[in-house]
């Protein structure tokens, strides 16, 4: 089996986010989950409930699915108001078209039939196509179900056509509740901590550029996209789009519109890691480094020398930090690994970022009691980091 070989995949689905959690890991991958919207369910909505009341009354010819989530909806709306199977009979009578494989089998479960079919990629203009080249839509009652955004091509590609077209959004797309752990995501993709971004649908990459503007970090998200490093991955071609048209490149594009042949190709093109070079049995580890006071480089020197060879050092970066910077010299002159990290942005911790992405915390003071140790080791304690103090004479 294709191996992501350790790899560390942010993903920004927020439904399946712990099903492809677990193909990233079960292919060898870390998964770093950061949803990046949250889908709002109205089945009592007055919109669907219209809906289900035209689809029972036979007033609408030619019903179109986008989403299997969407036809569960509708059927649920229909059970709220005690009249789901009249919702089934009149849709027994309806034309049925579908865009993609979830719709289709949603579909099928209820006990209907599937009148046409969208082609692979499965997207709506696909679907269009295949309506306007198989069926005369003119004069036809036409009801078209949102996938939790509006689908202005199709509808209006079916109205030029002469279709009377309704739509109904049974469900909707906002963004995250949490959008910190959006901001940390960004944060964590511009310090190279990230090996791929993977999106599921294009909403996500909207909200999560729109996240990033709000918040400051337009330009941190777009340059840390833009680095070669990293590579970005699409579930389909809308969602690949959402990425193009914003001038990121997509790297990869599964052959099917899943999450499984999404973590499949990833695996498949991932080129192999280099090998590290640390003793036999040893871990790879990475250490979070935070001076107070003023210690000498030779102090510094000794302390970092009882780190093992395989360390990532890891330092805040910026001006005034004289004791990070000689601990940084003091490993490169060593052959270990060095990442800088910016402080975090007002309203947290400047370290944050730093202790949240490390392995264990090594506090360097210059006195026994100093101002500042406390809340190091609070802000250590708070994501479950070890936490080490050496305390050297800074004379």
């Amino acid at each position: 089996m294709p191996t992501l070989g350790g790899r560390v995949v942010a993903c920004l689905e927020s439904r399946y986010a712990a099903e492809l959690a677990d193909l990233v890991a079960r292919h060898g991958g870390i998964a770093y989950p950061a949803p990046c919207l949250r889908e709002i369910h109205e089945p009592d909505a007055l919109e669907t409930q219209r809906a289900v009341r035209w689809l029972s009354g036979g007033r609408i010819d030619v019903a179109v699915f986008l989403t299997g989530v969407g036809v569960q909806t509708i059927v649920e709306g229909a059970r709220h108001l005690g009249c789901e199977a009249d919702l089934l009979a009149g849709l027994a009578s309806t034309r049925i078209a579908v865009r993609g494989p979830k719709a289709h089998n949603a579909v099928r479960r209820l006990g209907l039939r599937v009148d046409l079919s969208a082609p692979e990629p499965f997207t709506s203009a696909c679907l269009l196509e295949t309506m306007v080249r198989t069926w005369d839509v003119h004069g036809q009652s036409v009801l078209v179900q949102r996938y939790g955004a509006p689908v202005p091509a199709l509808v209006d590609g079916l109205r030029q056509r002469g279709a009377h077209v309704e739509e109904v959004s049974p469900y909707r797309w906002e963004r995250p509740l949490d959008e910190q752990a959006v901001v940390r995501l960004i944060e964590d993709l511009d310090a190279g901590w990230i090996d791929v971004l993977a999106a599921t649908n294009a909403a996500q990459v909207d909200h999560l550029f729109a996240i990033a503007g709000e918040h400051g970090y337009a330009v941190a998200l777009r340059q840390a996209l833009e680095r070669p490093g990293l590579r970005v991955a699409a579930q389909g071609v809308v969602c690949a789009t959402a990425f193009v048209r914003r001038g990121i490149r997509v790297d990869v594009i599964p052959p099917r519109a899943s999450m499984g042949a999404l973590v499949v190709e990833l695996a498949k093109t991932a080129e192999p890691a280099p090998p590290a070079e640390r003793a036999p049995g040893e871990r790879s580890e990475t250490v979070a480094l935070l001076c107070l006071g003023q210690v000498h480089g030779s102090q510094m020197a000794a302390v970092v020398d009882t780190l093992p060879a395989s360390t990532t050092l890891a330092v805040l970066a910026g001006r005034g930090r004289s004791g990070e910077r000689l601990a940084a010299q003091a490993a490169i002159a060593r052959g270990l690994s060095v990442h800088s990290i910016a402080p975090a942005r007002a309203g947290r911790h400047p370290a944050d970022a730093l202790v949240r992405r490390a392995d264990r915390v090594l506090i360097v003071t210059s006195q026994e009691v100093r101002p500042g140790l406390g809340t190091l080791l609070q802000l250590a304690e708070r994501y479950a980091k070890p936490a080490r103090v050496i305390h050297q004479d800074g004379g």
